[in-house]
Parts: C-alpha cells; structure tokens; sequence
C-alpha cells in the first residue's frame, strides 16, 4: 500500500472482496481446526469458578437466547460472546499463533457463532468471516510483535478486538465505508493489561470474550449508522501510537496480498494447558526425566528469548514459586518443574496439590534463565536447557519448535482427542459432542449456524 492510503480503509476495501470460495483449503482446514479446539477448551473450563463468576452476571443483565457453549441456558449476545470467549482462554491451553503469541481463536469463534445465531448466519458465511477474523488478527500480531507485550498490555486483547470487528463486519456484508467506522469505534474499546502476572488474577481469561463482545459492539454500531475515526490504526493517536511503538510501522504486513496469502496457517494447536513459550522448555524437561535422576541435579540453565523474560520468568522468585494454579501456567520455571516429576503435562498438573509440593518446589528453584541474543522469538519458539549434575556432568537438551505449530502440527486424530479430553470436564452429552465434531468439519455445508449451536447445550 501506499504512504498515502490509509490502512482501515485499504484493509476493508480487501476484506469485503473475498468469495468463501476462494480461502484456500489449507486455511479452510485450520479454522475448522481452531473452532473445534476453541469450543473443546470453553467446554474443559465449565465447571471453574471463573465460569460460575461469569454466568452470575449475565443473569442479573437480563436473559437471552444466544448459545453459552455447554450449558442449557443461553445469554444475550454481547454476554454469550464474553462468556465463551473468557471460558475458552480461561486454561491457557487454546490455538496460538507462531510469529506473535496471539490467540485469534478464542476471540473470533466466539464472536462469529454468537452473532452468526442472531443473523441465522450460513455455515458457508461463517466460515468466511472466521478466516478473515484470524488472518487480520495474526497479521496485526506481526506487525507488533512484542511491542504491545513491552508496553504492558496483552495483543491477544488489544488488536483481538480490531480483528473480532473486522470478522463481524464481514458476516455482516458490511459496505467498505461502514467497515471503516467499526474498526475506528472499536479502536476506543481496544485494552487488557497484563499486571495478572503479578498475582495470577483473572483478568487475563478475560481479555479474549471482551475483545469477541467488543467487535460484535462495534460492528452493529456502524451497521446502525455510528462512525469511527477513519485513521483509528495508523493515526497519530490510534492504535498503534497508544499500544505498540508508534504510528511508523510496516502496514504492508496488513495488507499485502491479503485474501490471496494466508499466514493464519501458521496457527498451533497447543499441546499443554500454559503459556505458549513454556512449550519448548516442557518438551526439553520431558525428554530429561527419561534420562535424569532428580536429586542428582544441582541446577538448571535455559537459554531464553529476551521477549519472553518479563512475563515467564521474572520476578524470578515469584516464578519458581507462583501463589495460584493460573499463576503457575505462566511460570516456566514451575512447568518445567512439572514435566520433570510427572513426565507430562495437562489440565490436572495446575492444582494446589502440587502448587504445594515441596519436591516439585525445591526443583523449580533450581532453575535459572540466561537471555540468548540469538534467539529468534517470536518468529520461532525454541528452547535449550543445561541441566548440571552433582557430578559436575552437564547434559544439555533442546527443542527446535512448538509441538502443536507448522513444523510439528497435531493430527487431526490427535486435535479431536484433545477436544474429548477436554469434553469430560464439562456436562455435555457425548452424542451432542460426537454431532458436534461431524458439523465442525463440515461447516461450509451448514445451511443455519443454529444447526451447529443445537449441539452445544
């Protein structure tokens, strides 16, 4: 694009031209993928307590017929997306994307199936607008790349409430012009800072049904004649200015061959229930706990990107000793911890039983980080760990990607087990799940997004 153009008007020029025929299958099957793992990981978080939390106030706001995935009653539908959307990121264990750690699925899907009941939306259009909504969203991630991180605030909220409108916008069939004032309008609801790190508090969990309620917001706000300032991305005082590192970026990362080149392809299905960047270092641990006996170790050294210091490993202290199970997914010290004693990881590793194990404890206080210059995040998730013996012998152990990403993707077999494995934290009924499966991998067939919505409660 051009210095001249401005970037929200040139991205809905793109988005409001692309036929659900022509996404690639290849993209065709990754967001059925993330939709089916999406709604598996609001189902495992059912029965939490930030769940309940959640329900108790959408009942006092009045009631609604808007599916709450999982359960019998429905909500209205800014509720239903914010319910949905936090449950689903509320385990840390949804899709991330390579190349900036955000989480389109747990924004997008809740948004689209949510307003895509409202408008009694086709399988084919929903499909349609949920590519959209991921491929703009990990676009923007690359634009920023830690740079919304750096500034305290988390992207996956951020620049997930820009994509989760320019995604409704588009299940919409809104004009260009309309789409311009959606995207400015939702510029003013763009937050989420990421000070949970300190004490392992919610508000992360919410940041991914706030941003999937924002952009159902904003997009009917346009649809009903409310404007937006044109330049809300690139402005002097839009989004980038206020959440990244000022307005002189590379918008082509945007635009360039948008609906042609989808880069959303790249989206990982995670493998264990915590922090994408602590992936690498449990995979090193597991193939340590093979060889390893644990009172023989006296430390452990892992070389790190320096992107992932102050959310994953400092304060150091507070990471080798986190004070609640959310607090422990973001503590790579503690993961490793467990991978080690367990030889695995899952939803049941972050409970306080082991919150309080003296051994697991006393062996994530022996693990210390050193900054990597070269190492390449967030264009690759690695790891390399030094584990030195009592006997001074140092073994050293690495990992050259994120199992679950494009160099080491799940099976379609290994994404549907997860989501059944998810399935049995909540109460819905195997046959609805078993429908559920079958109408996800072949949603562009879906005369009615209801048909799909029937098998959620």
């Amino acid at each position: 694009m051009s210095s001249k153009e401005v970037v929200s008007v040139k991205l809905a020029e793109l988005v409001s031209v692309i036929k659900p025929e022509k996404i690639p299958s290849a993209m065709v099957s990754v967001t059925k993928n993330i939709t089916l793992d999406t709604i598996g990981c609001a189902l495992a978080a059912a029965k939490s307590s930030y769940t309940e939390s959640l329900l108790r106030t959408s009942q006092q706001g009045g009631s609604g017929n808007i599916p709450i995935w999982g359960f019998q009653d429905g909500a209205d539908i800014y509720s239903a997306a914010l319910i949905n959307g936090t449950n689903a990121h509320g385990e840390d264990f949804d899709s991330s994307f390579e190349g900036c750690p955000v989480h389109s699925g747990v924004v997008i899907t809740p948004a689209i199936l949510s307003l895509g009941h409202m408008t009694n939306a086709s399988g084919k259009d929903i499909m349609r607008a949920l590519s959209i909504g991921h491929e703009v969203m990990c676009r923007l991630g690359q634009i920023t790349g830690t740079t919304v991180h750096q500034r305290g605030f988390h992207p996956t909220s951020v620049l997930g409430t820009l994509a989760s409108t320019m995604a409704c916008s588009a299940l919409l069939h809104l004009r260009p012009k309309e789409m311009v004032n959606a995207i400015g309008i939702a510029a003013s609801m763009c937050s989420g800072i990421i000070e949970y790190l300190s004490d392992g508090s919610s508000t992360k969990r919410l940041h991914a049904g706030w941003a999937a309620q924002s952009g159902i917001r904003a997009s009917l706000l346009a649809q009903a004649g409310f404007t937006g300032p044109e330049k809300s991305i690139d402005g002097d005082h839009g989004v980038f200015f206020a959440f990244s590192n000022g307005t002189n970026q590379n918008y082509e990362i945007l635009t360039e061959d948008f609906g042609h080149k989808w880069i959303s392809i790249n989206t990982a299905i995670k493998a264990y229930p915590s922090g994408t960047m602590t992936h690498p270092f449990i995979d090193c641990c597991l193939q340590a706990s093979k060889e390893i006996n644990l009172n023989e170790v006296d430390k452990i050294i892992c070389d790190v990107g320096e992107g992932t210091v102050h959310r994953l490993w400092e304060p150091l202290k507070l990471k080798q000793n986190p004070p609640n199970e959310y607090a422990a997914k973001f503590s790579t010290p503690f993961c490793m911890a467990l991978a080690l004693h367990h030889n695995k990881l899952n939803l049941n590793s972050f409970s306080e039983l082991y919150l309080s194990d003296k051994e697991i404890i006393r062996t994530a206080n022996k693990i210390k980080y050193k900054i990597n210059p070269n190492d390449p995040y967030p264009k690759e998730y690695i790891a390399k760990i030094f584990v030195q013996l009592s006997s001074g012998q140092i073994k050293e152990y690495s990992k050259h990607c994120l199992k679950g990403g494009r160099h080491e993707p799940l099976s379609k077999p290994e994404i549907i087990a997860k989501f059944q494995d998810n399935l049995s934290y909540s109460s819905l009924k195997l046959s609805n799940a078993n429908k559920l499966i079958d109408q996800i991998y072949n949603l562009e067939e879906l005369r009615n997004i209801n048909q799909l919505n029937l098998s959620l409660r």
